[in-house]
């Protein structure tokens, strides 16, 4: 996976002490400019779009979404290059997400279904799911999800926004290491398979099963 060039911080700090510089801009752009093309390119193709004619407007978006978001930054993502790395990279793909289904929308209707991302099928093998039952996936596993905000946030970043271990033990506000992230990962699998194994049927008002 591509890392950015150095220097993420300290340009990302001088965009945040005088918001209005451009070159300062120019600057965390060019450094970051490796982890957000990666990051637009993969989001593109996971909404089964062409990188070649998105690609750029996507970036500026989010450039602008970024860039609205730099007083806002906590301060515990400010400690270290890779900190700020993981939050500026966990920021840039939510907010690529959020723009390319706007578009979809605006394009063919609020009901427009986003293709399911490269880790469902993986999902699916973890908690032996038949491939019939895919489509149902999302909403099975998120039905069944129990743990904090926190805890089903770094099990999605994991399963549909294909982020590493590593990568969100960076995250500041996720606070667990690499072990931490894929036990917690391991923990929320195993508790969703039960889940799902031992729901009880639905019964109608007469007593029967659904």
């Amino acid at each position: 996976m591509s890392q950015p060039a150095g220097g993420v911080l300290a340009a990302f700090l001088q965009c945040r002490r005088n918001p209005s510089d451009s070159v300062a801009w120019e600057t965390f752009l060019a450094a970051f400019h490796p982890s957000l093309n990666t990051i637009t390119f993969r989001t593109i193709r996971q909404f089964g779009l062409l990188p070649s004619e998105e690609q750029r407007d996507l970036m500026q978006d989010v450039c602008m979404k970024l860039s609205l978001s730099v007083r806002t930054v906590p301060q515990t993502a400010l400690e270290s290059e890779e900190a700020i790395v993981a939050y500026l990279r966990a920021l840039a793909a939510n907010a690529a997400r959020d723009v390319l289904r706007a578009r979809m929308a605006d394009k063919r209707g609020a009901a427009e279904t986003v293709p399911l991302e490269d880790r469902l099928p993986q999902l699916a093998t973890e908690l032996d799911l038949h491939s019939a039952e895919r489509s149902m996936l999302l909403r099975q596993v998120d039905d069944l999800l129990v743990g904090s905000a926190r805890e089903k946030a770094v099990f999605w970043l994991y399963f549909r926004q294909g982020f590493t271990a590593r990568e969100i033990s960076l995250i500041p506000a996720v606070q667990l290491s690499i072990k931490g992230v894929e036990s917690l990962l391991h923990r929320m699998t195993d508790a969703v398979r039960f889940r799902m194994t031992n729901r009880p049927s639905r019964k109608s008002p007469s007593g029967v099963s659904d």
